[in-house]
């Protein structure tokens, strides 16, 4: 699942030839309908300006907030609006099983694709996650927010990485 139409090509080119992977271009919340994407642009490292390849991994359908001091060479120049749907709603419509397992990396909206798949996350065992304990982005909730919300949910906090943090049942 991929909101950025741009990554979300080089997504569907990955996995082209893989009948196992169904390739999304939506953004998961906790809202069903359309929602204000911020594309993300310019050159985060020497070795993109080189290759001129611009930075296209922080687009987030929140707005950038401490992200635009902490790396001021990438930019937020492109809003656009992308289809998006809750992590509920998606397991429904497209009649899949509930996920024993969910990876989210979505630049700070981790709490909005969790509140939007209650349902989902009582099958779930286990959640790999990004995490900040700075406001990178508007309203993103910190470690601590999202970890108190999945206890409640009934998780905890298995092993914390650098960016990412490992829930489990």
């Amino acid at each position: 699942i991929e909101a950025d139409p741009e990554c979300f090509k080089r997504l569907q080119n990955r996995f082209k030839k893989d009948s196992r992977v169904k390739c999304l271009n939506l953004a998961i919340a906790d809202i069903n309908g359309s929602i204000n994407f911020n594309c993300s642009s310019g050159f985060s490292s020497k070795e993109q300006k080189r290759k001129n390849t611009q930075h296209d991994y922080s687009g987030s359908i929140l707005n950038p907030k401490l992200h635009l001091k902490i790396h001021p060479n990438v930019k937020f120049e492109k809003k656009i609006k992308v289809n998006c749907m809750t992590l509920d709603k998606l397991i429904v419509s497209y009649n899949l099983s509930a996920p024993d397992f969910l990876w989210i990396d979505v630049q700070g909206a981790e709490y909005k694709v969790l509140r939007g798949g209650i349902e989902t996350l009582k099958n779930t065992k286990a959640i790999y996650t990004e995490y900040s304990l700075k406001e990178l982005y508007e309203g993103q909730k910190d470690l601590w927010f999202i970890a108190n919300f999945l206890k409640d949910n009934g998780f905890k906090l298995e092993k914390r990485f650098k960016d990412d943090a490992l829930f489990c049942r």
